[in-house]
C-alpha cells in the first residue's frame, strides 16, 4: 500500500506530501520491548535523512501523540543501475553523516576527517595512524556496511588506510612530551633548595647554564674576600708548540 493510504489522517505541507506520494509501506511492526512502531517503507527515489526524520516528527505528533510508542521509518531504496557506489555516496553522503552524528559524535568527526576514495564496490577510508582513529574504524565500517545492505541492497567493502603523522606534527608531540616528563626535585639539603635530578645532575641545558651561573656566582663572591694574589709565570698561559 502507498503511504497516504496507511497513514490517510496525516496532514502534511505539499513538498513532504510530493517526496512520499510514490512511497509504499511494506510492513508495520509494533515492538513492546522498546515502545517503537517500526514503519518500513520502499521508494524509487533518494529520500533525505532529514526529510524521514521530518515526516516521523509529523506522524509522532498526529498519529501517536496519546500513546507511548516511538514512530521510525525504516527506508529502503530500490535504484537503477546508474547509482554507482561513487554515486550514491556523493548524493547521501550527508544523510550519512547525520545519522552517524546521531549515534556517536566522536564517530562523526573520525568519518568526516577522512579522505574517501572509491573503487568499484570498494569504499577506502584514509586517515591518521592514531589510537582512536583506529578503535572508532570498526564502528565506522560496521555501519556503513550495514546501511549500504539493508538500506540500499548494496554490499560494499570498507577499507582503511592509516597514514603516519606529518614530520611537524611528530616533532610537536616530541617537544610537548619532553616538557610533560621532565622531573625537577628540590633536595632539603640546601638552604636555598637548588633543582637537581634524582642522578644529582642537572636534566636539562637550561638547569646546566643556571647551575654553572650559580657556582660562578659563588666563586666571584669567594675572590672578593680573599686578598688578589701576585701574577706568578705559572699562572701565565702558555704557548701552544
Amino acid at each position: 500500500m502507498l503511504f497516504f493510504e496507511v497513514f490517510d489522517q496525516l496532514n502534511v505541507d505539499n513538498s513532504l506530501a510530493e517526496l512520499f506520494a510514490d512511497v509504499e509501506v511494506v510492513k508495520v511492526v509494533a515492538s513492546r520491548q522498546n515502545n517503537k512502531v517500526l514503519t518500513y517503507i520502499q521508494s524509487t527515489r533518494l529520500i533525505a535523512r532529514k526529510i524521514i526524520k521530518k515526516m516521523e516528527y509529523q506522524l509522532q505528533k498526529q498519529l501517536f501523540a496519546g500513546t507511548q510508542n516511538e514512530v521510525q521509518l525504516c527506508d529502503n531504496y530500490v535504484l537503477s543501475a546508474q547509482y554507482t557506489l561513487e554515486n550514491l555516496w556523493n548524493l547521501y553522503e550527508e544523510s550519512f553523516y547525520e545519522e552517524l552524528q546521531d549515534v556517536s559524535i566522536l564517530d562523526y568527526n573520525v568519518l568526516r576527517n577522512s579522505e574517501i576514495s572509491f573503487t568499484e564496490d570498494t569504499m577506502t577510508l584514509k586517515m591518521e595512524d592514531t589510537f582512536l582513529n583506529r578503535k572508532k574504524g570498526a564502528d565506522i565500517k560496521q555501519m556503513l556496511e550495514l546501511t549500504f545492505s539493508q538500506r540500499f541492497n548494496h554490499h560494499v567493502k570498507i577499507v582503511f588506510e592509516f597514514l603516519e603523522r606529518e614530520e611537524e606534527d611528530q616533532e610537536k608531540m616530541c617537544e610537548y612530551e619532553y616538557v610533560k616528563v621532565a622531573n625537577v626535585r628540590f633536595d632539603s639539603d640546601d638552604e636555598g633548595g637548588s633543582p637537581e635530578s634524582h642522578g644529582g645532575q642537572p636534566e636539562s641545558a637550561g638547569e646546566q647554564v643556571a647551575a654553572s651561573a650559580g657556582q660562578a656566582g659563588g666563586s666571584e663572591s669567594a675572590a672578593k674576600k680573599a686578598e688578589t694574589p701576585a701574577k706568578t709565570e705559572s699562572s701565565q698561559p702558555k704557548k701552544e708548540e
